[in-house]
C-alpha cells in the first residue's frame, strides 16, 4: 500500500530538519512521527526472522569477526536485554535486493555467519545487527573464532553451553529481541533508513562502535554522491562524514585524500571492495591504523616520473588491516611508496607487476565450477600472497626469498586444493624433497649433525615455513612404534643464532639436533610454522 502523500511530506521534512539539528535528537523526532502514524509497533521476533539492512553501518553491514567477540563480550558481563534499543524494518516480499545483500553477507564470512533463509526473511536490521546476528551464530552453531571458549562443544557454539554460561542470552536466542518495526511503505521516503542506522551507530548502546573501514566506506560513498561537482574538497562533506562522531575522526581527511588520489576512481573502487570482503572473512580484531598512516599511504610520488603504485598501496592496506603480521610494517616502510630512493621504488614496482600478473592469471579460472570452500580456500592462497608480495618488496625478513618463489607458492597452493596449474613459469623455483636415500642437504640449507640414538627406523625432514626450509635426515627412537610420536617442533635457542632444535617424543626421550655449521635462519616468526613429513627409512622399505 503506497504511503500517504501528506504523510511522506510530513517524513522527508522530518528528515531533512535531522540534518540540520542534532542526528540522535532528529531521528528520534522521527521515530516518534513513524509512531504516530501508525507506521510502527512494538514485536517480539525470534532472530532467525531478522537479516540485515543494506544500508546499514553505511552498506558495510555486519563484520563476521566483530560478532563472534561481541558474544565474548557479553558472556563477561552478562546479557541484558534493556541495552538492546532493536529497530527493523517489514521486509516486502517484492524486494529480493534485500536477501541478496544478506547472501552476501554471509558468503564473504568463510562459514563465520549463518546463511540467511529466503522463506524467514521477514524483517531487516537497522541497529542491533551484530547483537541479533551473535544470537543467530549461536542458533546456528557455527564455528566460533574464539578457541577454548566456554560457549563451545569441538569448537561451534552450542546453545546449551550458552545456557550453563548466560540463562538470559539463551533465551534471547530462543524468543528473540524486542523491536521497533516500522513498515515496510515508510522507507518510500528518501534518506529515512540512513539517518536511523547513523544515529543507532552514535547512540551508546550494547553493539559494535564505528570500525575504521566502515568511516573508509562512508567517505568513499561520499566521494560517489559528489562526483558530479568536478574536483571534491573534504570541507564539501566533512559535515556529513563527521555526524555520527566517530573514534577516528582525525584520520579522516586523510582518509579522503586517500581515496580522492588512489581509490574513487571508478576502475579503483573494487579494491576498496575486496579489502572489506578480506577484513569479514578474516579472524582478526577490527584495527585502527591512524592518520599518520593514511597519509603516508595517501601520498604522491614524490619524483612525478615515477609509477603511483596504486595498486601496491591497496595491497599494504589490506594487509594492514587483514594480516597477523600486520605490525611488521612500520610507519616508515608505508613511505616508502612515496619515496624518491630509486632502489626502493624499483623494489616496490618489480612486487606490484608480479601481484598483478597473478591476479590476471587466477581471475582467469572458471570458479563458478569448483565449491564455494575451495574457492575459499584459494582466495586464501591468493590473500596470502599479496601478503608476502609486500613484505618482499618492503624488505621485510619474513618475507619470501623471492617474487619467483611466493608465486610458485601460490601456484602449488592453488593446485593442492583444485588440481589447477595457474602457470609453469615458476616451477623451477619449487623447493624440492631430497630424496629418502640421500644423506645431502638441499643447496642454501643449513647442515645439522646426526643425533647419537639406539634406533633409525624413521626419517624426518622438518620445514620451516613459509618459505625458508631446513632439511636433514635425522633417526628417530620410536619406542612403542610410529604413531606414539607428538608434540614435534618445540626448539631452543640460546642466543641470537640459531642453536638447536628438539623433537619430544612420547617416551619423553628426545634426539637433540644441533646445528654445527652453514648460514643462519631467521628466527623470527618461526615457531608457529613447524610442518613435519615422517617417511619410512630406506632399510624399512627392504
Amino acid at each position: 500500500m503506497p504511503l500517504d502523500p501528506d504523510i511522506k511530506k510530513n517524513l522527508d521534512a522530518a528528515v531533512k530538519d535531522a540534518r540540520n539539528c542534532g542526528i540522535v535528537q532528529g531521528a528520534q523526532k522521527t521515530l516518534s512521527m513513524l509512531a504516530s502514524y501508525g507506521l510502527m509497533r512494538s514485536q517480539i521476533i525470534e532472530p532467525t526472522l531478522v537479516g540485515v539492512h543494506p544500508s546499514n553501518r553505511d552498506g558495510l553491514g555486519v563484520v563476521p569477526h566483530a560478532c563472534h567477540q561481541l558474544l565474548e563480550d557479553i558472556v563477561s558481563v552478562g546479557w541484558d536485554s534493556r541495552q538492546c534499543d532493536a529497530i527493523c524494518v517489514d521486509v516486502p516480499p517484492s524486494n529480493p535486493a534485500v536477501f541478496q545483500f544478506n547472501k552476501e553477507l554471509h558468503d564473504s564470512s568463510n562459514g563465520q555467519l549463518p546463511a540467511m533463509d529466503p522463506l524467514k526473511l521477514k524483517y531487516c536490521s537497522l541497529s542491533c545487527s551484530h547483537t541479533n546476528m551473535a544470537l543467530r551464530c549461536i542458533l546456528a552453531g557455527v564455528e566460533h573464532v574464539y578457541e577454548n571458549s566456554m560457549l563451545t562443544v569441538q569448537g561451534r557454539l552450542q546453545l546449551e553451553q550458552v545456557r550453563l554460561k548466560d540463562a538470559a542470552m539463551a533465551s534471547a536466542c530462543e524468543n528473540g529481541l524486542t523491536w521497533r518495526v516500522i513498515n515496510s511503505e515508510a522507507m518510500e521516503c528518501d534518506g529515512l533508513a540512513d539517518l536511523i542506522q547513523a544515529a543507532c551507530n552514535t547512540s551508546a548502546q550494547l553493539s559494535r562502535g564505528e570500525s575504521e573501514i566502515q568511516i573508509l566506506r562512508r567517505v568513499l560513498n561520499m566521494i560517489n554522491n559528489h562526483g558530479h561537482s568536478g574536483q571534491l574538497q573534504f570541507s564539501t562533506v566533512k559535515e556529513a562524514i563527521l555526524r555520527t562522531k566517530p573514534a577516528c575522526s582525525e584520520s579522516i581527511p586523510e582518509m579522503f585524500t586517500f581515496l580522492v588520489r588512489h581509490g574513487a576512481a571508478a576502475h579503483l573502487q573494487t579494491k576498496l571492495s575486496k579489502t572489506e570482503a578480506r577484513m569479514k572473512s578474516a579472524k582478526v580484531d577490527s584495527r585502527m591504523l591512524g592518520r599518520d598512516f593514511y597519509h603516508a599511504l595517501g601520498q604522491d610520488p614524490k619524483d612525478t616520473k615515477q609509477d603511483g603504485l596504486v595498486n601496491m598501496r591497496h595491497a599494504v592496506l589490506a594487509f594492514a588491516y587483514c594480516s597477523q603480521h600486520h605490525k611488521s610494517v612500520t610507519l616508515q616502510d608505508v613511505r616508502k611508496i612515496a619515496s624518491k630512493d630509486k632502489v626502493a621504488h624499483g623494489k616496490l614496482l618489480r612486487g606490484q607487476v608480479m601481484m598483478e600478473k597473478m591476479h590476471v592469471k587466477f581471475e582467469g579460472i572458471d570458479w563458478k565450477s569448483f565449491e564455494k570452500k575451495h574457492v575459499d580456500a584459494c582466495v586464501d592462497a591468493l590473500h596470502s600472497f599479496d601478503d608476502s608480495i609486500v613484505l618482499w618488496s618492503l624488505d621485510k625478513r619474513i618475507g619470501p626469498k623471492s617474487l619467483e618463489h611466493a608465486a610458485c607458492s601460490l601456484v602449488d597452493s592453488v593446485d593442492n586444493i583444485i588440481g589447477v596449474r595457474l602457470t609453469k613459469d615458476f616451477d623451477a623455483f619449487k623447493t624440492p624433497l631430497p630424496s629418502s636415500g640421500s644423506t645431502q642437504t638441499p643447496t642454501g640449507a643449513v647442515n645439522l649433525d646426526w643425533a647419537s640414538v639406539n634406533c633409525s627406523c624413521f626419517f624426518c625432514w622438518v620445514f620451516i615455513g613459509p618459505w625458508d626450509s631446513c632439511f636433514f635426515p635425522a633417526p628417530l627412537e620410536t619406542c612403542q612404534g610410529f604413531e606414539n610420536l607428538v608434540q614435534m617442533g618445540n626448539w631452543s635457542r640460546k642466543s641470537k643464532s640459531w642453536m638447536s632444535l628438539v623433537l619430544k617424543l612420547a617416551c619423553w626421550s628426545c634426539v637433540k639436533v644441533t646445528r654445527s655449521r652453514g648460514r643462519s635462519l631467521p628466527c623470527q616468526e618461526t615457531r608457529s610454522r613447524w610442518r613435519f613429513l615422517m617417511v619410512p627409512s630406506p632399510a624399512l622399505r627392504k
